[in-house]
């Protein structure tokens, strides 16, 4: 077992108990419905939090095991790329057939396979965040995934049973 950190920030709120990590449950959420962590850097969850929420906001930290196999890695492992990249095509030949013009994003995919394919066991996804206005998989001519080099790692929670560590407050800014 290789243990990661995981940082969630939180837009702060004026509660006087910690009630766990915050769950991103819209229907455009970039990877479907779950808990969003920052994969092993808290400085990730500072930006964040800074952008995001204007300097006032709460850090969540927990921590998850790097070698499962429970998680979806569209970092790292070629065959989970390729799992989603073929639902996505089948869901755009689908539209197409049916005359939509419909846009498929990675977290309607992912909301759709939780659904419908019985071997979606997962219970997290990892991933690279794409640019804020580019939030579906991209092809190139070819028809390959292309994916966007970046540093930051973000981990969508679907079960919290995934994580190894209960999630705790781990910092909070508060700006008045």
């Amino acid at each position: 077992m290789l243990s990661r950190d995981l940082y969630q920030a939180s837009a702060y709120c004026d509660k006087t108990e910690y009630t766990g990590p915050t769950l991103a449950d819209k229907d455009d959420e970039w990877l479907g419905k779950g808990y969003y962590f920052w994969d092993n850097n808290i400085d990730d969850a500072h930006w964040w939090g800074n952008i995001h929420y204007s300097g006032s906001y709460i850090i969540t930290k927990s921590a998850y095991d790097y070698h499962s196999t429970e998680y979806l890695d569209l970092v790292s492992l070629r065959e989970h790329k390729e799992y989603i990249q073929k639902a996505c095509s089948y869901l755009e030949k689908r539209a197409k057939k049916l005359g939509r013009e419909e846009k498929i994003t990675i977290g309607k995919v992912i909301e759709i396979l939780k659904k419908s394919d019985r071997n979606f066991k997962f219970k997290a996804i990892r991933a690279c965040p794409v640019p804020i206005k580019s939030k579906r998989i991209s092809f190139d001519t070819d028809g390959q995934c292309l994916m966007f080099p970046n540093a930051k790692y973000q981990i969508c929670v679907i079960d919290k049973s995934f994580l190894i560590e209960e999630p705790i407050l781990h910092f909070s800014k508060v700006l008045t």
